[in-house]
């Protein structure tokens, strides 16, 4: 039976060297693809792809990405952040970066952290010993500089193979255990793509235009996000989701310099801020608006018989302790006692996740209409829907804006 035993040891051969590649879709990591793939096998090459709640690399589109991947033969693990327990665990990295921001709202060292900790999971799963990425240094000024991918390697206790830049950096493990043969590695640095671009030609690799990318590195997109986690801290994929969707106007702000340092810091509250209303640019964005304040029990805004925008308004969600009735039971019923209130405050127009004070939702009103067909300087009316509920409102069309600079 020893016998036996030893003979099977010397039969078994031993495990095939895999990686896995993290594909963002953009160039980069679809040459790593083929790098590895020549080195590798066909059939030694995985990759994963991260769909992130604001986009990221050079193509945020999965299906494309699932394109590559069935052209060229090569496993793809997909990890979904826009929802669920993924989405809380990266919008709470978002909110928190430990290693700062970009020039934005952008935690770029963070999220690669994120997803590299993710891969290193998968990796261990499946059995595979070799992480790869198409990272080329230099060329992003905040993640892919020397300081930041040793760090990024440090605090992920993991070791990264970087085939584009490979000679550049320290030997990896999978260099010094002779899995891959470093001298085919690359040299490239830098922003130029010049062999970058040869590569693709070389190997007939399609590849989407670079563009598009992260918009947490869009100072606009930054300050909308930024406000609306002001009011909601715990904002889900559809609240984060209002803000890729039209023009923004905080209310209660006061002034216009205010409202720009929402691109700042989502920890520090403006107090004043009440609510965001939000006016859609065109059909699409109306139709996205709609679907979303219906799932959030927002009200919408439109003017009746022109064509125009869809408006809602986001405020802070109250809670539990802070609603504005107060249940005490009596003779084994339980009765509603109205909270006070002040003579000046308006009753609220909605009642679902956020009480919108008529006020705010008048602003709404000037904003649909200025915004829509309707002639400008006479009375039209607005049909505000919160829920099941319609009412209206009638207004004077504004030329313009400023009525928001007046003291509220």
């Amino acid at each position: 039976m020893a016998k036996k035993g030893k003979a099977m040891r010397r039969k078994a051969k031993p495990r095939k060297v895999k990686a896995l590649v993290l594909l963002s879709g953009g160039l980069d990591s679809r040459l790593v693809c083929r790098l590895m793939q020549e080195q590798l096998g066909k059939d030694g090459v995985e990759t994963v792809f991260f769909a992130l709640p604001f986009g990221g690399g050079c193509c945020s589109n999965s299906m494309c990405v699932v394109r590559f991947a069935q052209v060229q033969g090569i496993r793809l693990h997909v990890v979904d952040c826009t929802r669920g327990a993924m989405f809380r665990r990266y919008m709470k990295m978002i909110m928190k970066p430990r290693f700062g921001r970009g020039a934005a709202f952008n935690p770029c060292i963070d999220c690669h952290l994120f997803m590299l900790k993710e891969a290193k999971k998968i990796a261990a799963k499946e059995g595979i010993r070799i992480i790869a990425t198409g990272e080329v240094l230099g060329e992003r000024p905040m993640s892919q500089n020397r300081h930041a991918l040793e760090l990024i390697e440090k605090e992920a206790d993991a070791s990264v193979l970087r085939p584009l830049s490979a000679k550049l950096l320290p030997e990896t493990e999978a260099e010094r255990k002779g899995w891959i043969d470093r001298d085919k590695m690359l040299a490239i640095s830098g922003r130029r793509r010049t062999e970058q671009l040869a590569l693709a030609k070389k190997y007939r690799i399609d590849y989407p235009s670079p563009g598009g990318g992260c918009l947490l590195t869009d100072e606009s997109f930054s300050a909308r996000l930024a406000g609306i986690l002001r009011l909601r801290p715990d904002a889900g994929p559809d609240e984060t989701g209002l803000a890729k969707l039209g023009r923004h106007f905080p209310i209660g702000v006061g002034t216009k310099k205010d409202t720009s340092a929402a691109s700042k810091s989502a920890k520090e509250p403006v107090a004043k801020c009440k609510a965001i209303i939000i006016v859609g640019r065109n059909h699409q964005e109306n139709i996205k608006i709609a679907a979303l304040a219906g799932r959030l029990g927002l009200p919408t805004l439109e003017v009746d018989g022109v064509m125009g925008p869809t408006t809602t308004i986001i405020s802070v969600k109250p809670a539990a302790s802070a609603m504005t009735a107060k249940a005490s039971v009596t003779k084994g019923k339980a009765q509603v006692k109205p909270s006070h209130r002040s003579k000046s405050e308006s009753e609220p127009v909605t009642k679902g996740a956020a009480q919108i004070p008529k006020p705010i939702c008048r602003a709404a009103a000037l904003l649909t209409a200025r915004y829509s067909d309707a002639p400008k300087g006479q009375e039209c009316s607005v049909c505000v829907k919160s829920g099941k509920k319609l009412s209206r409102m009638a207004v004077m069309a504004p030329q313009d804006t400023g009525f928001l600079l007046k003291k509220r």
